[in-house]
């Protein structure tokens, strides 16, 4: 495997604004490539925890895992911004890295797969592309996120529902608001800007949302009622309900969990 450490998506970004580029042996190229967009709640982590979806690189595909900007240095949507930018550097780097340019998914865990959710359903839109290789589009063709979350405007409702408090998640509602930079029940701002089920209509990416039942730091209702708006527009929408999962763990690690992941993003990126 050929790995090619550290690049600079953004030019004199920093750190924050690197991505890492897995080529696996002996593929035929040009080939699907998946980007991977950590988690951390949005201010830990790096593009080095490549998570279970590192095993994707096994199936043939072209891995691309990318920092992005912490919500302590910047607000929403500086993230997405990032991920955008991840993404036409894909694109305008494709014929050097050996990727198809209209075979791109994108995968993430938790804030990572917020930001991926973002990433399907804001195709249609140029309002989150700025700075660098605005020739180059940054939409992607299929989006795996694992736990994400997806409406905040919804967010405690859900935790109600889920049979979960702000007391049994207080962290979770701190390092949202510090992300969007206003409180997460604001019927305005940024908490609506930053929900994808805002965006979901026609065009959107096909997804497949795998979530644990006793998530008790985003509640699994976030993934049902996000497929079922895309559903409702005709966007493919799968989702997988662990009865016993919480937030990560080795149940997401097992095959039962991560080969559907591995299909769906075979049919629908033609490896």
């Amino acid at each position: 495997m050929k790995i090619i450490k550290d690049i600079e998506f953004i030019p004199g970004g920093g750190e924050r604004n690197t991505l890492d580029v897995y080529v696996p042996d002996g593929i035929e190229t040009p080939a699907a490539a998946i980007l991977r967009i950590h988690g951390g709640a949005w201010r830990a982590y790096s593009k080095n925890d490549l998570h279970v979806a590192h095993r994707l690189i096994d199936h043939g595909f072209i891995f691309v895992s990318a920092n992005y900007r912490y919500s302590s240095q910047a607000k929403f949507p500086a993230q997405l911004q990032d991920c955008k930018a991840a993404v036409r550097w894909m694109r305008a780097n494709s014929a050097e890295y050996g990727i198809d340019p209209e075979r791109i998914g994108v995968c993430g865990d938790s804030a990572g797969g917020h930001l991926a959710c973002l990433l399907g359903v804001t195709g249609n839109t140029r309002h989150f592309d700025v700075g660098l290789n605005l020739d180059q589009r940054s939409d992607v063709q299929a989006v795996g996120a694992w736990y994400p979350p997806t409406d905040f405007l919804a967010w405690e409702q859900h935790f109600k529902d889920c049979g979960f408090s702000k007391e049994t998640a207080a962290g979770v509602f701190e390092c949202i608001p510090a992300l969007l930079g206003n409180s997460i029940d604001a019927a305005t701002g940024n908490a609506k800007l930053a929900s994808p089920i805002r965006y979901a209509h026609p065009g959107s990416a096909p997804y497949l949302l795998i979530h644990g039942k006793k998530d008790p730091v985003v509640p699994y209702l976030q993934s049902v009622v996000f497929a079922e708006a895309l559903k409702k527009e005709g966007v493919e929408a799968e989702t997988i309900l662990i009865d016993d999962a919480v937030h990560g763990g080795a149940q997401f690690d097992g095959d039962d969990n991560f080969m559907p992941l591995v299909e769906f993003f075979k049919r629908h990126l033609g490896r």
